[in-house]
C-alpha cells in the first residue's frame, strides 16, 4: 500500500470512528461492565479519535503500519447489539491507544544502537501479533450471520481473553522500553523532542468534548439578566477561587496529577465521585483550587471543551450561604448555564424553569421561588444530557451537617443517571457522616509522604518572605540558621 493511500485509510477510520461517536450520543448508550463499572459508550469513541488523530500527527513513521485492519474492523462494525458494540469499542479504544503508543515507541527506541534493542522489536513484535489477533476476531464476528451473532456471549468471552494476552504483553515491552529510554532521552534534537511530546500528550487525559451542535441558549437585555443570575445565585464563586487561586504558591499540588486514584478516576470513561480527604491544614482547598485551573485551562484551548463548575464551602457566619447545600447546587446550575462572555446568553432549559416560575409568582404576588436541590439536579441532567461536565466541590464537611446528604445523594443521583461522563471531586475532612454517605466512591486519603513537597514549598516560601521583608530577625538569617529553621517547621508540621 503506497503512502497516499495509507492516509486514506486513516482518514477513513477517523471518518467512521467519527459517525459511531455519534450514533452513541443520539442513544445516549451506556455498557455495565461484570464489575459494576457504567461505561459511557461515546466518551470511549472520543479517546479512540484522539488516539487516531495523535497517530497521524507521528508522520511517516506511523505509515508503516497496516492501518487496513484496523479499517476494515470499523467499518465491519454493526450496532445491532448494544452490548457486543460497547464491549468491541472498549477494545478498540485500548488497541487505538497501544498502537498509537508504540508507533511512537519505534520513532523513539528502534533507531538508538542499545543492547536491548532486539529484545524490544522482538517483544513488539509480539504485541503487534496479539492487537490482530483480536482485530480479526472484531472483523470475524461482524463479518458472521445473524445466528452466529446470537453467541456474542461466547464472543464477548473470547475477546476479554485476547485483551489480556495483549495486556500482558504490553507489559514486558514496556519493562523493555524503560531500559532504553535512559539513551534515547540524551538525544536533544528536535525530532526526538518533538516525538516524545507526542507521548507525553498521550499520558494527559482526554479533552472531553461538548457538543455545540444541540446546546441551545438566548440571549438576555441586561437588566433581566440580572435579575435572573440574582435569582438563581448571588455567591461570588469566581472570586473565592481567584482568592484560594492566587495564594497557591507555584508548583504546589503537582504530586496529585500523577497520583494512581486520581489518574484512573479522570481517564475512566464512567461517571464517577472522587473523594480528597485529609486532616485540617493537609492543603485540601490547595488540590481542589489546582483541578479547578487545570480543568479551566483545558476548556480555554478548546471551546467546545466539557462543562466545568465548581465552589468553595465555609462555615462562617457571615456567609451562610456557603454551607448551604442548595445555594452549592443553584452555583453549579449557574456555572453550567450561563455565558460568561459579554454577550449575556442564558441556556434554554434554565430560561423555560425561570420564565415558568417568574409568571406563577406575578399571578400570586409572591418573590419568584429559587430552585430547590431536587430541581437543580432535574436541570443539571438536563444540561448534560449531550454535554460532559467536571464538578469541583471543595469542604464538603464544612456544609450543615444535618442537610450535607442532600448535596451528597444529589451527587450520587446525577453520576448515576446522567447520559454523559460526570466527573465530581469533592475534598473533606475525614468526618464520618461524610465518608459514609460516599462509601461507594473512589478516594485519596492525603498522606504526610503526599503533601511533603507542598509542606516544603510553603515553610521555604514563607521564611524567606520573612527574611527579605526583615520581619525575621531583622533580615539577618544565615544560610545554615535558615535550613534549621525549615527542617524544625517541617518537623512540627509532621507531628501534628
Amino acid at each position: 500500500m503506497n503512502h497516499a493511500n495509507k492516509h486514506d485509510v486513516l482518514a477513513q477510520v477517523l471518518r467512521t470512528a467519527r459517525e459511531k461517536r455519534q450514533l452513541c450520543l443520539q442513544n445516549r448508550w451506556k455498557l455495565k461492565k461484570p464489575s459494576g463499572e457504567v461505561v459511557v459508550l461515546r466518551d470511549l469513541m472520543e479517546k479512540i479519535i484522539s488516539w487516531l488523530d495523535t497517530f497521524k500527527a507521528i508522520g511517516d513513521v506511523a505509515m508503516q503500519y497496516d492501518t487496513a485492519h484496523a479499517s476494515l474492523a470499523w467499518a465491519s462494525v454493526a450496532v445491532s447489539d448494544k452490548q457486543v458494540f460497547g464491549a468491541t469499542i472498549e477494545g478498540l479504544e485500548t488497541v487505538s491507544r497501544l498502537i498509537t503508543r508504540y508507533a511512537i515507541f519505534e520513532e523513539l527506541h528502534l533507531k538508538c544502537t542499545s543492547a536491548a534493542r532486539s529484545e524490544l522489536e522482538e517483544n513488539l513484535i509480539g504485541l503487534y501479533a496479539e492487537v490482530l489477533l483480536f482485530l480479526a476476531s472484531a472483523i470475524k464476528y461482524f463479518k458472521s450471520s445473524t445466528m452466529g451473532r446470537l453467541l456474542k456471549s461466547t464472543f464477548k468471552s473470547s475477546q476479554g481473553s485476547k485483551l489480556l494476552q495483549v495486556t500482558a504483553q504490553e507489559e514486558k515491552v514496556s519493562k523493555i522500553a524503560q531500559l532504553v529510554d535512559t539513551e534515547t532521552r540524551q538525544d536533544t534534537s528536535k525530532h526526538v523532542q518533538t516525538t516524545y511530546g507526542l507521548l507525553k500528550g498521550l499520558e494527559s487525559p482526554i479533552n472531553r468534548l461538548a457538543d455545540q451542535t444541540v446546546v441551545s441558549s438566548r440571549l438576555l437585555e441586561e437588566s433581566r439578566h440580572l435579575k435572573l443570575l440574582r435569582w438563581l445565585s448571588s455567591v461570588p464563586f469566581s472570586r473565592h477561587h481567584e482568592s484560594h487561586s492566587d495564594k497557591r504558591i507555584a508548583n504546589s499540588g503537582e504530586w496529585l496529577f500523577t497520583h494512581p486514584q486520581y489518574l484512573s478516576w479522570n481517564r475512566s470513561s464512567s461517571s464517577s465521585v472522587l473523594l480528597l480527604r485529609g486532616v485540617l491544614g493537609s492543603g485540601k482547598t490547595v488540590l481542589a483550587s489546582s483541578v479547578v485551573d487545570a480543568s479551566s485551562r483545558a476548556c480555554s484551548h478548546v471551546a467546545s471543551q466539557a462543562n466545568v463548575a465548581y465552589f468553595y464551602c465555609t462555615r462562617n457566619g457571615f456567609e451562610p450561604e456557603r454551607s448551604d447545600p442548595e445555594e452549592v447546587m443553584r452555583s453549579l446550575v449557574r456555572q453550567l448555564t450561563v455565558n460568561n462572555d459579554s454577550q449575556r446568553r442564558i441556556h434554554e432549559n434554565l430560561l423555560i424553569e425561570y420564565e415558568r416560575r417568574e409568571a406563577e409568582a406575578r399571578l400570586d404576588g409572591f418573590e419568584i421561588p429559587k430552585l430547590r436541590a431536587a430541581d437543580c439536579t432535574r436541570l443539571i441532567l438536563e444540561i448534560i444530557e449531550t454535554n460532559t461536565a467536571v464538578l469541583i466541590i471543595d469542604a464538603v464537611d464544612e456544609l450543615q451537617a444535618n442537610r450535607r446528604h442532600e448535596l451528597l445523594c444529589s451527587l450520587h443521583q446525577i453520576t448515576a443517571d446522567s447520559a454523559n461522563v460526570v466527573k465530581i471531586l469533592l475534598t473533606s475532612r475525614n468526618e464520618s457522616n461524610v465518608t459514609g454517605l460516599l462509601s461507594d466512591c473512589q478516594e485519596i486519603c492525603i498522606t504526610s509522604s503526599d503533601s511533603q513537597a507542598d509542606m516544603q514549598l510553603f515553610v521555604r516560601h514563607h521564611l524567606d518572605f520573612a527574611i527579605q521583608n526583615r520581619r525575621l530577625l531583622s533580615g539577618r538569617v544565615s544560610e545554615v540558621l535558615r535550613e534549621d529553621l525549615v527542617r524544625s517547621l517541617i518537623n512540627g508540621a509532621e507531628q501534628m
